[in-house]
């Protein structure tokens, strides 16, 4: 069993605050999940738990958000395995586990200062439609590109819902979360992005430059994934 201890030696933490010792003991045994689960489960929840707290910390999220977060990631992960359909209940029910007040579509246009050239989101008077759309036709390029292109493919995807930017807040992260869906659908490893990546995702984004953000999820593939599918 990995202990908090292992944990903070591996990924070069070096603060300890009470909040952050209390997550990482509880990220690190099968309770923090609400259920016990067997080894290979617990070690891919255990990579949910790590990616729910890297893009939370991206976004300042509070530590008390990473549980609802991580089983959402969990969820989406294994039904992009399962090749499972999208719709919209997915679409809003994942995000309400990433914020609390989460879970409907923005009603206001956002404000784009400071978001670059390439943020042009839908107007909230014809959102809805365009979110609805983009859901169900989620999988439309992944079937169709995913194997040639499987990280471009992602790159495009999650760059088309962050300028849509369907909700009033969360986007950056639903986006991750709706990447994750997409790597289990195309059996490649779950991309986690930390914050020593953190400017190079928002300059692609805000730059558009879809090949250096496909180079980015290459890069921040989970290398340990591989070990927990071989003994699942």
């Amino acid at each position: 069993m990995t202990t908090w201890h292992e944990v903070y030696q591996r990924y070069g933490l070096h603060t300890e605050t009470p909040e952050e010792q209390s997550f990482w003991r509880r990220l690190c045994h099968p309770p923090a999940f609400h259920r016990p689960a067997p080894p290979p489960e617990h070690r891919l929840r255990f990579i949910m738990g790590m990616i729910a707290y890297h893009s939370g910390a991206l976004e300042g999220a509070p530590w008390n958000q990473w549980e609802l977060h991580a089983d959402a990631l969990y969820n989406a992960f294994c039904a992009g395995q399962e090749h499972k359909r999208l719709n919209m209940y997915h679409f809003l029910t994942w995000h309400r586990a990433i914020l609390p007040h989460g879970g409907s579509l923005r009603t206001l246009d956002p404000v784009s200062v400071g978001m670059g050239e390439s943020f042009r989101p839908e107007p909230a008077i014809t959102l809805g439609a365009k979110v609805n759309q983009f859901v169900l036709n989620y999988t439309e390029p992944l079937i169709a590109q995913g194997k040639v292109l499987p990280h471009l493919t992602l790159a495009v995807l999650h760059f088309n819902q962050w300028r849509m930017h369907p909700f009033a807040d969360g986007n950056k992260r639903h986006a991750r979360l709706m990447t994750v869906y997409g790597c289990g659908w195309l059996g490649l490893p779950p991309v986690d992005i930390t914050l020593a990546e953190k400017a190079r995702y928002l300059d692609a984004l805000a730059g558009a430059d879809l090949p250096a953000l496909a180079r980015l999820f290459r890069d921040c593939a989970v290398s340990s994934f591989f070990e927990v599918s071989q003994t699942s």
